[in-house]
């Protein structure tokens, strides 16, 4: 019994020690609950909080972009549709805002445009991202594959040299090979006779070459303006000059080469140059723009818009420096050509010598004429020659060899190769520059290239920028 009781009291002490600790160890809990659980609220609040202000501010940026692509939308479809180039107008930009409906009733939104189309680098971009498209490649490839010949050929032809093959005897002047009479006492009995043969052999080649020529102005490579050389291949005045300028603008790639490519090649395929075909075995095959328009369809006032890109003049005075630039290329490939071959020049030095011979014989020994000089009077009206003969056919739509004589090559030029060349030859940009304002003459007024959107609410203020042309990611910014 004792121990049975003994047992029960030992019971009732060890139980009521562990309901102590529960009970004490529950109130610590309870406690600390009571201490954190604010804490925690007030986090979770400040989270919500943070989530509904980044909300507000995504919502805002969302809707700051959808104003600006929508303003971008406005874009004017004929200017892309006449020259491949996006921009939009001030007041159809503005349009978006008309029936914008913003996520907050307190917010502000303004827009801005920005980059206007015509200026330098803008056009510049809109032209080099044109004209990169897949669609656009194969009217780059023709110009490279030919600048890569005119490479090789440059080799081979040194048209800097042209001045070299200049007789020293000429030096003087015209008078070596048409000496004035004057100076004889007595009319001699021969005089009818030598002046006749003067006329025929020497007088009237020596005219005709002076009738093609004309002084070449040349794009001079760090401003817009031009030098002119006047070239007389008779006297050695301006050939040497003439020689080495065509050497460089034929044979010679500049630096940045394919920027100036982009620029020449969308010049060719969107403007109306004065010959837009060519003539392949009796079949004109006309130009076309790389959406299938045909450019000599294009509208009249257009006609010269490729030659004023090219010359920086304007209309006919265009076109007449253009065909004088040509005629100076050809002239320079004939006389090398002529110099160089050495069956033809033997040709003229036998017509020189038998002249020189009858000169002398008819004036009995009084007038003695260097065949040397006669030779190169003869060449030099030849090249003159055969060079306007090939203005004259390019005019036509025809194609020239590159190189005339036995040194003929694969290789065809047309009339639009020489704009090519000569617009490659300057900076691209003034090219560009020229190339703004034959845009703005069909299209007049600004047009944009980029736009900024601004919202402002309450204490977030939002921006994006947008742009046809850029090849950045699009930037938007909050601020708190």
């Amino acid at each position: 019994m004792s121990a049975f009781t003994y047992d029960i009291e030992r019971d009732k002490p060890y139980c009521k020690r562990q309901r102590s600790k529960a009970i004490q160890c529950t109130g610590s809990m309870s406690l600390a609950f009571c201490i954190v659980l604010p804490a925690i609220l007030l986090l979770f609040t400040e989270v919500l909080r943070f989530s509904r202000t980044a909300r507000a501010d995504a919502d805002l940026a969302r809707h700051a972009r959808m104003a600006a692509d929508t303003a971008l939308a406005h874009y004017d479809r004929d200017l892309y549709r006449t020259f491949g180039l996006f921009g939009v107008k001030e007041y159809k930009a503005k349009k978006a805002l008309d029936s914008d409906v913003l996520p907050s009733t307190q917010a502000r939104l303004a827009l801005e445009v920005t980059n206007e189309l015509k200026e330098k680098t803008a056009i510049k971009d809109g032209i080099a991202r044109h004209m990169t498209w897949r669609t656009a490649a194969s009217i780059l490839s023709d110009a490279i594959d030919k600048m890569h010949i005119l490479e090789k050929i440059g080799r081979k032809v040194n048209l800097a040299q042209l001045s070299d093959f200049f007789p020293t005897v000429l030096k003087q002047g015209y008078e070596v090979v048409d000496p004035d009479l004057g100076s004889l006492a007595e009319v001699p009995e021969w005089k009818d006779e030598y002046e006749s043969l003067m006329d025929t052999e020497i007088r009237q080649v020596y005219q005709q070459g002076l009738m093609h020529l004309a002084p070449i102005v040349i794009p001079r490579e760090s401003d817009d303006g031009y030098e002119t050389i006047q070239m007389n291949p008779f006297n050695n005045s301006g050939l040497q000059k003439l020689g080495s300028v065509i050497d460089r603008m034929l044979f010679v790639a500049p630096e940045g080469v394919f920027d100036r490519l982009i620029l020449s090649e969308y010049t060719l395929s969107y403007f109306y140059n004065d010959v837009p075909f060519v003539m392949r075995q009796g079949v004109r095959l006309d130009d076309y723009t790389p959406d299938g328009r045909m450019i000599s369809q294009f509208p009249n006032s257009r006609r010269y818009e490729a030659e004023e890109i090219a010359t920086g003049l304007k209309g006919k005075s265009a076109k007449t420096t253009v065909l004088v630039f040509i005629g100076a290329i050809r002239f320079a490939v004939h006389l090398m050509d002529i110099v160089t071959d050495e069956a033809e020049r033997a040709s003229y030095k036998a017509i020189a010598v038998a002249i020189a011979a009858a000169v002398t014989a008819i004036s009995q020994g009084i007038v003695s004429i260097p065949p040397i000089a006669i030779e190169w009077i003869l060449m030099s009206a030849a090249a003159l020659a055969r060079g306007a003969a090939d203005v004259t056919s390019l005019n036509k739509g025809l194609e020239v060899d590159c190189l005339p004589g036995k040194k003929k090559l694969n290789l065809k030029l047309r009339y639009r190769d020489f704009l090519r060349v000569l617009m490659i030859a300057q900076s691209p940009d003034i090219v560009s520059r020229r190339i703004a304002q034959a845009v703005d003459c069909v299209f007049p007024g600004p047009y944009y290239t980029s736009v900024a959107c601004f919202i402002e609410s309450g204490d977030a203020r939002v921006r994006f920028d947008a742009s046809y042309l850029s090849r950045l990611p699009d930037k938007h910014e909050v601020e708190p």
